[in-house]
């Protein structure tokens, strides 16, 4: 199931990929959702297998490390497709976005020890932004396209990107993974905000889908604002807004996740998307 999730995710994410980047894309998700699976039970990663796999992920290393462990193995499979196909300076990055992600994991670990399944809104947007891994999901625009960007782009805005990614996809992945993380007992932005506002179910989504269309009306002027500031940058603004539509495609699809949900009341909720051109 975690491939066939992969492969949808891959497809409508990266729609121009490149031949052979769509495969490589789609074994690198399978194979961070079995780590980011095993992450959740094991409540987070060591920071010498964090900086390992990291390491392996890059491309840098030759040989693959000695480890009992046969995931990084894996990784170290997946870092040398990755070199084989971008240059060292992209893979460096990859490198740091994943392992950012991998430092967010374990703040995630050490705000579900706290506040167990009912963190304040607040916490859990701020921690679950970078926990939910947005960074290595918009590095991989560049790889996929076999196009990367200059390196006057990566200021300001370019981060601000990033992070709107991240706060829209948070309020689309978990109202679509209502059902999953409730019988998980996992944490889940509309269960949070049902639990500290002392609203319903029905009026927490609807909260949450407010905060992602005030996230993507962010997201538009900025992308405004740099289409008009750095043309260049058109093509990756593009991808950025496919990689967006893909993800919800992907959760509509996903087997993982869903777009209706069956509430303890009997209520049925149901996720629409209204697509804007």
């Amino acid at each position: 199931m975690r491939d066939l999730q992969s492969r949808i995710f891959a497809v409508h994410c990266y729609p121009d990929a490149r031949p052979g980047a769509l495969d490589v894309i789609a074994r690198f998700l399978a194979l961070w959702t079995r780590h980011d699976d095993r992450l959740e039970s094991e409540g987070g990663i060591g920071k010498e297998r964090a900086d390992l796999i990291r390491c392996a992920l890059t491309g840098v290393l030759p040989e693959p490390p000695t480890s009992p462990d046969r995931e990084i193995r894996a990784w170290w499979e997946i870092g040398q497709d990755l070199a084989k196909m971008a240059s060292p300076n992209w893979c460096r990055r990859f490198g740091e976005r994943y392992g950012a992600w991998q430092d967010a994991v374990r703040s995630e670990a050490q705000m579900v020890a706290s506040w167990g399944r009912y963190p304040e809104v607040g916490i859990y947007s701020g921690i679950r932004n970078r926990a939910a891994g947005m960074g290595p999901w918009v590095e991989l625009i560049e790889f996929a396209l076999g196009r990367e960007l200059p390196i006057g782009a990566f200021d300001v805005d370019h981060e601000r990107v990033h992070e709107l990614v991240g706060s829209v996809h948070l309020a689309d992945n978990d109202l679509h993974g209502i059902t999953m993380d409730a019988k998980a007992n996992w944490p889940n932005l509309i269960s949070s905000i049902a639990h500290h506002k002392g609203v319903g179910w029905v009026e927490a989504s609807e909260e949450a889908a407010r905060l992602h269309a005030g996230y993507l009306d962010q997201f538009h002027t900025v992308d405004r604002h740099l289409r008009s500031r750095s043309p260049e940058m058109a093509w990756w603004l593009d991808a950025v807004r496919h990689l967006m539509a893909g993800l919800v495609t992907g959760h509509q699809l996903s087997p993982r996740y869903s777009p209706v949900h069956r509430l303890d009341d009997g209520t049925t909720l149901r996720i629409t998307v209204n697509w804007r051109i």
